[in-house]
């Protein structure tokens, strides 16, 4: 009964080997084959989400779409210690299985990992409340269709106070529980979102509208194409931040920095350095070094966000395409007109040496 699934799975992998537990996942991710890969985010996304979302203040980190739990591993490995409190849920057993034995195999105790429907049934509350995170993080699914929208209307932690999502248009769905689960002040989320989300409208534009004019959009990056074994989608990361202190959206366009593997694409890690360097400079207050990367970035206010109908699409903020040389009409003449004069030198030069020819034949 996937009701009665322990948060706390510690204790029973322990009754088994490490040995035993590292084989049976051998195993299943072998089993699994290429399609293994399908349930990854790829390591450069979790070094660049690391960089990110780097502080020494946290306690608890939150992934709500938990996939095979290597988002979370990896943040933990590399800027997190022991200290730290993971939480995560997924609604794939199988998925859930594999994470469980990927925490037992990493020695990693500190971490609750649910089995259930995110959206539906979010197992993680404080009393009667939703609980909050100083960090959450995570892949959403792409392309989600929910069941019994109608249930969402009596969400008893009122989540979706902004707009009732669609069934088939989920995506905000998915942001909205992400943001709701975040702590006030100054906490953040980061979140690996496909770029239709970022324009798409009917519900969507509402919700997005919305969080627009509360000011918790803090960046929106988009990224290389192609970077998942399972879909070719361009995807972007959105940061959510509730302490901001401004009225400014920053856009970073990194969708060129990219190399081209067997079957996907792989973002650089030259991508990832301009990335993190230009959103540091940003956090910082460093204005001019982010304005100088015109062709990387630009921070639009949320005057111009709402100009431009709520669209967060990047290509509207950001001019990746070096400016081109205008070429005058008079300039095009004048060069014509030395053409012909170098045209006409030629010709005399040409008929000179011939007649040359023929008198000394």
């Amino acid at each position: 009964d996937e009701a009665k699934l322990p948060l706390s799975w510690h204790e029973e992998l322990s009754k088994y080997s490490k040995g035993f537990i590292k084989d049976l996942f051998h195993f299943i991710t072998y089993s699994y084959g290429s399609a293994w890969e399908d349930f990854y985010t790829p390591k450069e996304l979790v070094m660049l989400l690391s960089e990110l979302l780097k502080t020494d203040k946290v306690s608890k980190i939150y992934d709500p779409f938990n996939w095979i739990w290597n988002l979370l591993m990896w943040l933990w490995k590399e800027i997190w210690s022991n200290k730290v409190i993971l939480y995560g849920q997924e609604i794939n057993r199988t998925q859930w299985m594999i994470s469980v034995m990927n925490l037992f195999i990493n020695w990693y105790e500190n971490a609750l990992f649910s089995l259930w429907n995110t959206i539906f049934e979010p197992k993680f509350t404080d009393w009667n409340n939703l609980m909050k995170f100083d960090i959450v993080v995570s892949n959403i699914p792409f392309w989600m269709n929910l069941e019994n929208v109608e249930k969402l209307r009596k969400d008893k932690y009122w989540r979706f106070w902004r707009w009732l999502p669609t069934k088939v248009r989920a995506d905000w769905t998915c942001l909205t529980h992400i943001v709701e689960s975040i702590k006030e002040e100054t906490w953040i989320a980061g979140v690996i979102v496909p770029d239709y989300v970022l324009y798409r409208w009917v519900t969507e534009w509402n919700i997005r509208k919305t969080m627009v004019e509360e000011n918790i959009i803090e960046a929106v990056i988009s990224l290389p194409s192609n970077l998942f074994s399972w879909t070719s989608l361009a995807t972007s990361i959105i940061i959510f931040n509730k302490g901001k202190k401004d009225d400014k959206i920053l856009f970073i366009d990194a969708s060129k920095y990219f190399e081209k593997q067997v079957k996907i694409n792989k973002l650089t890690n030259i991508g990832i350095k301009i990335i993190v360097d230009i959103y540091n400079d940003f956090k910082s207050w460093n204005l001019k070094d982010v304005i100088c990367n015109k062709y990387f970035s630009y921070i639009a206010e949320i005057d111009e966000v709402r100009e431009k109908n709520f669209d967060l699409n990047i290509q509207l903020y950001v001019n990746n395409y070096e400016e081109e040389n205008i070429i005058t009409l008079d300039e095009i003449t004048d060069d014509i007109i030395l053409l012909d004069i170098e045209y006409i030198k030629s010709e005399e030069i040409v008929k000179e040496r011939l007649i040359d020819l023929w008198i000394k034949k």
